[in-house]
């Protein structure tokens, strides 16, 4: 009798410790709402978009690092200095930072045709994953976000040999990758095709970032697009909600003016999604259909959203896209200004 008590004071202990240790274990952030903000290094306000928009943000990609073009895999030379600068801002504020490659080359129409050389020749292919792990480690960046805008058909098999040996190589040392991917399965924007991006190649990412803009050279992110988007990636590829981001824009086409140089022609300009700029017509999202857009990405149980980019928001705080954002998220009126000014 003695030895069964000692055994089930064993076991009940064995127990508690478990159920401490569950409630104990933080919620990992592939289930937690995402609110990623990119930001271009090369960006003259960088220092000071990344400090001011690190409130409300939960993850911000360094826009970006990039092969040399001798496409042996070695990385360009990048600003030391403020890399190790954000990653210690985002970090002291518990957010999490992420260099991203890649970016759009509109001289070859968009896909990059150094990153195919890499993908398709056996030695600069480890070496470029070497060397990225390595820069990874070395600036303590939680992960990296493959911005290759876009892979192409006819090398769909280079991309998957690139991607799942990227991810294996970053999953090793506990870091993260993820991809901004095209919008939708095609747009007249470029020659990209969605159908590169093979299923083995998604599953190796920890979630994509759905580039739901730039779908036309003039009206290029209706709200309608939201929806393509998301039928597309999750109802025909069988992307998991929880894995997919949902991509913002925070500039105007065809002008390619910031939101924030747009409201500052008028304020009531962030009301709605197009104005009359040089005798055209410019489209961009206003501060409702971000929220509406990122109600929709809720509501869903999308992965979070995304935005493109920092810099472009304004400073004001009424008129600011990333704090509508943040409002949205946590149920309070995302618009406030507009429904003071209808």
């Amino acid at each position: 009798m003695l030895l069964l008590k000692k055994l089930m004071r064993s076991v009940w202990l064995l127990m508690l410790v478990f159920m401490v240790a569950c409630a104990q274990t933080p919620a990992t952030d592939q289930n937690d709402f995402k609110i990623i903000g990119y930001v271009s290094l090369s960006a003259d306000n960088y220092l000071s978009a990344v400090k001011a928009q690190l409130p409300f943000n939960t993850h911000i990609n360094i826009a970006f690092a990039n092969p040399t073009d001798d496409a042996s895999g070695d990385i360009q030379p990048v600003n030391e200095q403020l890399l190790q600068q954000t990653v210690r801002l985002a970090h002291a504020q518990q957010k999490k930072v992420f260099i991203s490659f890649g970016g759009w080359r509109g001289d070859d129409s968009g896909y990059d045709l150094v990153y195919e050389k890499i993908a398709a020749d056996d030695a600069a292919r480890l070496a470029f994953i070497r060397n990225i792990v390595a820069m990874v480690e070395r600036f303590n960046f939680d992960g990296v976000d493959m911005d290759w805008e876009y892979p192409r058909l006819k090398g769909a098999a280079d991309y998957e040999r690139f991607i799942v040996g990227l991810s294996n190589a970053l999953h090793a040392v506990d870091k993260k990758l993820t991809a901004a991917v095209i919008g939708t399965r095609t747009k007249v924007t470029d020659d990209g095709d969605a159908s590169a991006y093979s299923d083995r190649a998604l599953a190796a990412f920890d979630w994509i970032n759905l580039m739901a803009y730039d779908d036309r050279p003039d009206d290029h992110s209706p709200y309608n697009l939201v929806e393509r988007s998301t039928d597309y990636w999750l109802a025909e590829r069988g992307v998991d909600p929880q894995k997919a981001v949902l991509g913002l824009p925070i500039y105007a086409r065809p002008s390619w003016r910031s939101y924030r140089e747009v409201v500052a022609d008028d304020p009531s300009h962030a009301c709605v999604d197009s104005v009359i700029y040089k005798g055209k017509t410019d489209y961009y999202n206003g501060l409702p259909t971000i929220a509406k857009k990122t109600r929709f990405a809720l509501d869903n149980n999308l992965g979070g959203v995304m935005v493109w980019e920092l810099v472009l928001d304004s400073t004001a705080p009424e008129l600011s896209i990333m704090q509508a954002i943040n409002a949205e998220v946590n149920n309070k009126s995302a618009a406030v200004f507009c429904e003071k000014n209808d």
